[in-house]
């Protein structure tokens, strides 16, 4: 009976051992696996310092906008920085591999993104992230913000430097969707011609393109690169390749990503597309064919653009071909919403004798692009096989920037506007 109750001592002192103290039940390695659960926050390994203008306002606080989930994925209020001393900034993120990310800086959107001390865009930061080196740290200045300025005291670049007889619409104001935005129209070379004294009474096809800002000047261009599309009209006017268009160049606005995706994403979301489109046919279009010599039918109404400027010009060829006969689609984010415009764009009744498309991709766009696709391409000539006016091409190298697309653009605009020789 002494060794039961001896056993039983011992015994309890062990199971008070094992629940009253935090370690020893695992040891002193647990000490270690402790400390690791109850800071699940691993130490930021990504380190950018930047300082701001002193002109900036007071309170305004300041975001990193660029291609990464830690960045936003390019929304204008991607990740908020934190205020470390007067006028500097910093923000910090654990990134777990290799990866080259490119970024801006913002007061919140894109129309209060950095500028140049002279008020011109700016290419687009880009930096290596090296996972193996550790700590990874970057110092960047910003120089001016587009709505304020810097050295120059005024942030904007003025009238673009544009290759022919244009027009630039300050301002225009949309009620559909409460906002307003620059627009430039670009002549051809015969629009203004006069035989004696009378005009020419001649009508044009008109073809609307978004991310109007990127396709004439560099200075207004989102990456500080145009898309030239002034130059290569002029060089296949001069060529009689194709035919003379007015060429109408919409801007986009912070609110890109919404008007410019027809459908909501469960991950960016957006799709304010047929406000936008709205937009472009109820208050756009009737004030161009007021002002200018166009010819308004659909067969001669053209749409175009890139990126999610393409997904948009695909979605309204599909939703309003009484409006739209011809779309340029290049680089196209078919993925977006699970790749929803596929499916969309199959059951619209397409008829290759009313529409016409070019789309089009760069092999060096990434895997997730490029497989999407060739995924609608596919889908596409399944549901219309044989469909005569459809053009899908895809070129090696080229990455998903308006570098690419300057490069190709004479070809769409061929395909869209040939000459009949």
């Amino acid at each position: 009976m002494k060794n039961i109750s001896i056993i039983k001592i011992i015994a309890a002192a062990v199971i008070s051992f094992l629940f009253l103290s935090p370690f020893a039940a695992f040891g002193q390695s647990s000490n270690a696996g402790s400390l690791i659960t109850n800071d699940s926050r691993a130490a930021d390994n990504f380190i950018i310092t930047v300082k701001i203008p002193q002109s900036t306002p007071a309170g305004d606080k300041i975001y990193i906008s660029g291609g990464h989930e830690k960045m936003g994925n390019w929304k204008g209020a991607g990740a908020e920085l934190v205020k470390i001393s007067e006028f500097t900034y910093r923000f910090g993120a654990r990134l777990e591999k290799d990866c080259e990310i490119e970024f801006k800086f913002t007061r919140g959107d894109f129309s209060k993104v950095e500028k140049d001390f002279k008020g011109h865009e700016i290419p687009n930061r880009k930096l290596f992230f090296n996972f193996e080196a550790g700590e990874n740290k970057i110092d960047c200045a910003v120089e001016a913000w587009a709505d304020i300025g810097g050295a120059s005291g005024n942030a904007s670049p003025g009238t673009p430097q544009i290759t022919g007889d244009f027009d630039f619409i300050k301002n225009f104001k949309s009620k559909i969707l409460g906002n307003e935005r620059d627009i430039i129209v670009l002549l051809p070379p015969s629009y203004k011609y006069e035989t004696g004294r009378k005009k020419s009474l001649k009508r044009y096809p008109v073809l609307y393109m978004h991310d109007g800002n990127n396709l004439f000047d560099p200075n207004t261009s989102f990456q500080g690169v145009d898309w030239s599309v002034d130059e290569a009209c002029d060089k296949l006017y001069k060529e009689s390749s194709i035919n003379e268009m007015i060429v109408v160049a919409v801007y986009n606005t912070s609110e890109r990503m919404s008007e410019y995706t027809p459908f909501k994403d469960p991950v960016h979301g957006g799709g304010d597309g047929d406000k936008y489109l709205g937009f472009l046919i109820e208050e756009l279009m009737p004030h161009i064919n007021l002002k200018y010599r166009t010819l308004t039918d659909a067969k001669n109404t053209a749409i175009g653009g890139s990126s999610l400027g393409g997904l948009i010009s695909l979605y309204a060829c599909a939703k309003r071909s009484d409006k739209f006969s011809r779309t340029i689609v290049m680089s196209p984010s078919i993925w977006w919403a699970g790749g929803k415009i596929i499916d969309f764009v199959a059951s619209a009744r397409l008829d290759d004798s009313k529409t016409k498309i070019w789309l089009d991709m760069g092999r060096a766009e990434g895997e997730e692009g490029l497989s999407y696709a060739r995924r609608f391409n596919s889908e596409f000539n399944k549901k219309y096989p044989g469909f005569k006016s459809y053009c899908y091409k895809e070129f090696p190298d080229a990455p998903h920037n308006e570098t690419a697309w300057r490069a190709r653009i004479t070809l769409p605009l061929k395909y869209m506007f040939a000459k009949i020789k």
